[in-house]
């Protein structure tokens, strides 16, 4: 019963026949899909992705459940372990499978073809191209710190308890797939022809050249060599130009982690961060430090002289025209000043500096301007809870909500409110 009423949350055009047979108890490995499913396939026609099979796999080790429909045809395929029932039901999806020019996955290329590889090895589908949505949503949707697959079919506040369903989540990737080509296609010329040549260098044996020849209107493989000018211009224009520079002439050597930091440079600075998982398997926050966060040594560059410079920061973050004079360092220098440039410069640094002179900002302002520049956070830890309260609700009053505090005093939902803008 309480299966029922959570699939039906999802829309209401969903019936039972929409259920997988694992829902309803029946044994079938085809069903009808759900009624919307024709639409997304002339969204994916409009683009001219067609014939494509989307798969979800549930299990890490094990295949537990299948779920798998076409662009192309009316049924699904869908099936629940069952003991001994494995190998007949990938003999069957690997049918269902017959005629398809495409596998379509969230996370399919490190997840579900890891699977059908390990049980399977001689299946004909495996031969067949994929395209991971989980590599495109962040391209399309650079403002999420989050690409997981939306599962509109599960209640919000339970959906880590709720079993997931395969079959819905293979049509959901469908839905991703085409609001990703849609929006991609709206897109920046140059940019898409940056990303054609990283994915396809980065990405081998997959449909991402394919995919991207279909979005750009081009039937030309772009090399990455050919592709460095556009790459070069969209870094220096968020970033140091002579590092920008740099950073394209290496493409080669690390074109998945350029290819995440041009996605994530349009919203650098606001309140979004390189998608955790992203970071992870291709690190282009050390790019993203390098670009934004890294003096190139040229005194005449317009983004290290301007961004990179702790007194035009103090400016701008917090209005004040200069550094304390007092006290001093031992060359003379403000010594509030000197600990801020050691800071940003990576050193370690001591400072002691007598009460009214200015530590909080000692800290505070190398913190914004890394969160600036790569969205990077800094940790404080201080006795004084009531201090550190004060000061955030300060920034909070000069308008710079990128700061938050935790203690034991808070209440469990101030907790949580913190740890939420801290993942954010």
């Amino acid at each position: 019963m309480s299966s029922v009423m959570l699939a039906a949350t999802r829309s209401a055009t969903i019936c039972r026949a929409d259920f997988p047979a694992w829902l309803t108890g029946e044994k079938k490995m085809a069903v009808e899909r759900w009624s919307d499913g024709n639409e997304v396939g002339k969204r994916l026609a409009a683009h001219r992705l067609t014939a494509l099979l989307s798969l979800d796999l549930e299990g890490s080790k094990n295949i537990g459940a299948i779920g798998a429909v076409r662009t192309d045809r009316s049924t699904a395929f869908t099936w629940r372990g069952e003991s001994g029932g494995l190998r007949a039901a990938l003999a069957a999806l690997d049918e269902f499978a017959d005629g398809a020019t495409c596998l379509v996955g969230h996370n399919i290329i490190e997840h579900d073809l890891e699977l059908l590889s390990r049980h399977a090895p001689d299946l004909k589908m495996l031969d067949l191209p994929a395209i991971d949505t989980l590599y495109l949503s962040p391209l399309a949707y650079p403002e999420n710190p989050y690409h997981h697959l939306v599962k509109q079919y599960q209640e919000p506040a339970l959906a880590r308890v709720q079993i997931n369903d395969p079959l819905l989540d293979a049509e959901l990737t469908l839905e991703l797939l085409a609001d990703v080509a849609d929006e991609l296609k709206s897109m920046d010329g140059g940019l898409l022809l940056a990303w054609h040549a990283l994915l396809s260098t980065g990405v081998t044996g997959h449909a991402f050249d394919h995919f991207f020849q279909l979005i750009r209107d081009s039937v030309v493989t772009p090399l990455v060599e050919d592709s460095i000018p556009a790459i070069t211009e969209r870094l220096a224009e968020r970033g140091c130009p002579n590092q920008a520079a740099r950073i394209a002439r290496e493409a080669l050597s690390h074109p998945l982690a350029l290819t995440y930091l041009l996605a994530w440079l349009p919203a650098a600075g606001g309140n979004s961060i390189i998608p955790p998982y992203v970071e992870k398997r291709f690190e282009p926050s050390a790019l993203a430090t390098r670009l934004r966060d890294a003096h190139c040594g040229d005194r005449r560059c317009p983004w290290c002289s301007e961004r990179l410079d702790a007194g035009k920061a103090l400016k701008r973050w917090f209005g004040f025209p200069a550094f304390r004079d007092h006290p001093k360092s031992r060359d003379g220098e403000s010594l509030q000043r000197s600990i801020v440039e050691r800071h940003l410069a990576r050193s370690h640094v001591l400072g002691i500096l007598p009460t009214g002179t200015g530590k909080s900002l000692c800290y505070q302002l190398p913190a914004l301007m890394r969160y600036e520049a790569t969205g990077s956070l800094t940790v404080v830890i201080s006795p004084l809870v009531a201090l550190m309260a004060d000061q955030v609700a300060a920034m909070r009053r000069e308008r710079i909500a990128c700061a938050t505090t935790i203690n034991g005093l808070i209440s469990m939902p101030e907790r949580a409110e913190a740890l939420a803008q801290i993942r954010l």
